[in-house]
């Protein structure tokens, strides 16, 4: 995997713009389009910076056999095959998810229940469809 690929997958995971990633590191547009294209690879201070921000340790990001592993959430955005407004309303919902789970104050156990929840609508949903 390219540096280039990487760049823009860890930024799209991040929801971080190639403005904000350049005003974290303090670069300028040009020079970061030019390490998102590929035509140029971050060398020192700048590959710290952008290593830092984008949570990646600075050799697996220059480093072209190591690859970024698709998250689940990635894989159903790249590969969907429903109407884009459906997909639309899946990526609402688990963003909505998301954020609940991550918040402390939503006790495991209801997180446990919430999931069985998912798993019983889903089952039904499949049942309905057969």
């Amino acid at each position: 995997m390219t540096i280039s690929e990487k760049l823009n997958r860890l930024a799209e995971r991040k929801n971080i713009s190639k403005t904000e990633l350049g005003a974290y590191c303090g670069m300028t547009p040009r020079a970061l389009n030019n390490y998102f294209s590929g035509r140029r690879i971050p060398q020192g201070e700048y590959l710290e910076r952008i290593a830092a921000v984008l949570e990646i340790d600075p050799m697996e990001l220059t480093d072209d056999t190591a690859e970024i592993p698709v998250t689940s959430e990635e894989l159903f955005l790249y590969t969907a095959e429903s109407p884009r407004d459906e997909i639309k309303k899946a990526q609402t919902v688990l963003f909505a998810v998301k954020q609940l789970l991550s918040d402390a104050r939503f006790e495991q156990s209801d997180k446990r229940k919430f999931f069985a929840c998912l798993t019983e609508f889903y089952a039904s949903a499949l049942q309905r469809t057969d």
